[in-house]
């Protein structure tokens, strides 16, 4: 943000510093996509309206990634390199890593908390501020009620990371999962791709359209005014 300076012998004298920026690490649910993809939105991708406007958000998140391969893969070392003293970094993984016998797979409780506890190391080392989120909740009712099945062992995780390096966690799982079942099946099914009306998607409960996305980043800025966290001063 900008701050006011008094310096000795200049009266009143306001220096504009650099504003912090958003640097988002995560999987498709948060990624952005071209016009082409439409109504396909990442919620990271519309964060930017939410946001005043000296802060930045650069979005490195990727269709496919999860903790492991953003690491591997080096999109990590490109983040990271853009980072500068004072920024925040969100980092929301877990749809991939839970996917097993492949070469996306961290198991929460071993290589996604050494995973996410790295992303905090490195952050911290730049003098940037990370956040944990937790994924979203997927489309999937069971007896009207969202099942967030296998990601309860990565939100899990997220606490436990969370806690012992003092980090704050956003809990988008349990948001999304609040505002799905307040919603109801068939208005939960309108934020997401399956009811796109695109045939390859109607059974895609796990990718958000525009709607979907702006649900989500709200979720994120009011769960952070909420917490009273820093990076809730980057939003109107």
């Amino acid at each position: 943000m900008k701050k006011s300076i008094v310096i000795p012998g200049i009266s009143l004298l306001t220096i504009a510093l650099q504003a912090a920026n958003i640097f988002m690490a995560g999987d498709s649910t948060c990624a952005n996509y071209p016009a082409n993809r439409a109504p396909l939105t990442g919620w990271g991708q519309v964060l930017q309206q939410f946001c005043k406007e000296e802060c930045k958000v650069y979005n490195f998140a990727k269709p496919g990634a999860s903790s492991r391969s953003f690491i591997e893969k080096k999109l990590w070392d490109k983040l990271i390199a853009k980072v500068q003293k004072g920024d925040f970094v969100i980092v929301q993984f877990g749809h991939n890593d839970s996917k097993k016998n492949n070469d996306r797979f961290a198991a929460p409780g071993a290589a996604y908390d050494a995973n996410l506890k790295k992303f905090i190391a490195d952050v911290r080392a730049k003098g940037a501020y990370p956040i944990i989120a937790t994924s979203i909740a997927r489309a999937n009712f069971k007896k009207g009620k969202i099942a967030p099945g296998n990601l309860n062992a990565y939100r899990a995780a997220c606490f436990n990371v969370g806690k012992a390096e003092n980090v704050p966690v956003v809990d988008l799982l349990v948001e999304t999962g609040n505002l799905f079942n307040k919603l109801g099946p068939e208005a939960t099914y309108k934020l997401f791709m399956c009811s796109s009306g695109i045939e390859k998607k109607k059974n895609d409960r796990t990718h958000v359209n525009k709607a979907g996305a702006e649900a989500i980043a709200k979720l994120f800025v009011d769960n952070a005014k909420k917490q009273n966290l820093p990076v809730a001063e980057c939003f109107k």
